[in-house]
């Protein structure tokens, strides 16, 4: 079960269902639980943490937003809710803006939250080559 719902996403967005469906709300949701559940330590599966709660809202909101950047690049309509306007050309890129920043809020929440990460692989430089020219020379 997610732990977000719809009027959370509603409310966080300041909208409601006349603005964007509940389909398309449900759907981000789906999308969002599923990325926070790949990697959610065990011990916060059934959680009902309020951090948790909102990190899952605010990456439910980033889907929402790609999904109406998508329908915004297809149609060109324009989106209006009382926290947010977005109209002609720069639509699509407003809306993916918009996205980026939801999905980076929604990840530094949940943070705590997740197994930790392996440490990255990092290139050092190779001592002790030499070039041709150090060698001929």
């Amino acid at each position: 079960m997610a732990f977000t719902d719809t009027d959370a996403v509603y409310a966080h967005l300041g909208i409601d269902s006349d603005a964007v469906s509940t389909s398309l709300v449900e759907q981000s949701i789906t999308e969002a639980h599923a990325d926070v559940l790949r990697d959610l330590r065990d011990e916060y599966e059934s959680s009902e943490d309020a951090t948790l709660k909102q990190a899952e809202t605010e990456l439910a909101s980033s889907c929402l937003f790609r999904i109406l950047a998508g329908q915004a690049a297809v149609q060109e309509s324009e989106i209006q809710t009382p926290m947010l306007k977005i109209a002609g050309a720069k639509k699509v890129e407003d809306l993916l803006h918009r996205a980026d920043a939801e999905a980076r809020r929604g990840r530094a929440r949940l943070e705590p939250f997740l197994v930790a990460v392996s440490e990255r692989f990092e290139f050092g430089t190779v001592e002790g080559s030499a070039s041709s020219d150090q060698e001929n020379g």
